[in-house]
């Protein structure tokens, strides 16, 4: 269940930097939350074992313009409790 889980939060989240700032963004922000707080939620094994694909679409989210505050709260909460839990 875990991979195929992590393959629809990638897809979500791939779904949402393609859609950019306009009308189309704004639709697809709170699945691409929704997706940030489920990532959130994995274990630390699945969350360690899915890092490698899902940074380079999380890192992206932090330069997506237009992203609206919740989504910017739950990639936060996202890096402080998960990446940087690896960090340290």
């Amino acid at each position: 269940m875990r991979p195929r889980l992590a393959a629809q939060c990638l897809r979500n989240l791939e779904r949402y930097e393609g859609a950019g700032a306009g009308e189309e963004g704004a639709t697809l922000a709170p699945l691409a939350t929704a997706t940030l707080t489920s990532l959130r939620g994995f274990d630390d094994d699945a969350f360690r074992a899915h890092v490698h694909d899902l940074f380079p679409r999380l890192v992206a989210l932090i330069a997506a313009e237009g992203a609206p505050p919740e989504l910017r709260r739950a990639l936060s909460d996202l890096f402080l409790h998960r990446v940087g839990a690896m960090l340290v």
